[in-house]
């Protein structure tokens, strides 16, 4: 019997090629962990949820920052690199 489940790999920084990219997905995870440090210790991972704090997180991360904030609106249109950053934010 073959199984059909796909193992999905973890999604690493050096995956991230424009280094404006890999600016907002630092910024999106620092902005992370100091939500986890202050707020919420322990976020119930509930995927949907998940999805929205890490992009909150992202948004957070790219604030005051012209160049990360033109970048992230690039990224909204991208379905697969937004996916790749909020993965890498919740890691």
């Amino acid at each position: 019997m073959q199984s059909t489940h796909v193992q999905s790999r973890k999604v690493k920084l050096s995956d991230f090629t424009d280094p404006v990219t890999t600016k907002l997905a630092k910024a999106g995870h620092c902005a992370m962990c100091h939500y986890v440090a202050t707020t919420e210790a322990f976020p119930l991972p509930v995927h949907k949820e998940e999805q929205e704090l890490s992009w909150t997180c992202l948004v957070k991360g790219a604030e005051e920052k012209e160049e990360m904030i033109a970048n992230l609106e690039a990224v909204e249109k991208d379905l697969l690199l937004k996916s790749q950053l909020i993965d890498y934010v919740c890691a």
